[in-house]
């Protein structure tokens, strides 16, 4: 009976929000993100490891002659051919069969990418059945031949096409339920009133913006009044925004501590985020290459 009442315990504690957040650590540790930028710059930030990474990609060793401690990246982002792609150190990038080392679109984290989606209506029934008879002769094919497809068969046909927003991603992020806080980094092909004007149209303040020197680099920073905690369901909330330039390459980070009024109901983890999102501040570095 014990063990059945201790059980059913642990079952509640998991089913409250944020029962499943990463333990925000007293004295954390932190991944080291190095790349080139587009041939100009040597760009380096750190970020809290937590199980997350950053989507450059993350390394687990430490490549032959690379001084790197565990779990840090090393890279290159360039613009080829009108995209934008990241491409891991060669000393540890993954290489395909013909010799050619593989490097990722990353056009969706740092410029704005539409697509046209289709708009469905309601399917008639002869549809539904035709749909229904396509998935089992797909499963069939499945079987006899070991083989799967993963896309299923287009019996609906779309009413129309929207255009939807698929670039613009985070490069990092984590977010804590339970005490309503959240990083996160973006890069973007934007310049900082780009950003400003951004993030003053998406919020009910319009903030106060403020210019920080931090070692070398000049940021603008635009903060919020915490504000009570979000009805849909979000965690965190607009507070500090922190925006650099990355040299005169038109590109731009910005990083983000978000919270709200619950926030400060644990004052402790709190401060901790802020240190930590000092820290994550502190951390990024931007130096030219030498011709």
């Amino acid at each position: 009976m014990a063990e059945q009442l201790a059980d059913k315990v642990r079952e509640e504690q998991l089913l409250k929000p944020g029962a499943l957040d990463p333990a925000m650590p007293v004295n954390p540790y932190y991944i080291k993100h190095s790349f080139t930028f587009f041939g100009k710059y040597r760009v380096s930030h750190e970020w809290i490891n937590l199980g997350g990474t950053c989507e450059y990609g993350s390394y687990f060793g430490k490549p032959k002659g690379v001084p790197l401690r565990i779990f840090d990246s090393l890279g290159s982002i360039y613009e080829e051919g009108g995209k934008v792609w990241w491409q891991s150190d060669k000393s540890y990038a993954t290489v395909d069969k013909n010799g050619k080392v593989d490097r990722k679109d990353f056009d969706r984290y740092v410029r704005s990418v539409k697509v046209m989606n289709p708009v469905y209506g309601t399917p008639t029934k002869e549809e539904l059945q035709a749909s229904e008879k396509a998935q089992r002769e797909r499963i069939e094919r499945a079987r006899r031949t070991g083989r799967y497809e993963s896309d299923t068969p287009d019996i609906v046909k779309p009413i129309g096409y929207k255009e939807i927003e698929t670039g613009l991603q985070t490069m990092c992020h984590q977010s804590w339920y339970a005490t309503q806080h959240g990083l996160t980094v973006l890069l973007r092909k934007w310049s900082v009133d780009q950003y400003l004007a951004w993030l003053k149209k998406n919020s009910q303040q319009q903030g106060r913006v403020s210019h920080q020197r931090i070692g070398t680099n000049d940021w603008t920073v635009l903060e919020f009044n915490l504000e009570p905690q979000s009805t849909d369901g979000a965690s965190s909330g607009p507070y500090q925004f922190w925006m650099l330039p990355i040299g005169d390459t038109g590109y731009t980070f910005l990083f983000r501590l978000g919270a709200n009024l619950e926030s400060l109901k644990d004052p402790d983890a709190h401060e901790r985020f802020k240190a930590t999102f000092r820290h994550l501040i502190e951390s990024v570095n931007i130096e030219p290459l030498q011709p």
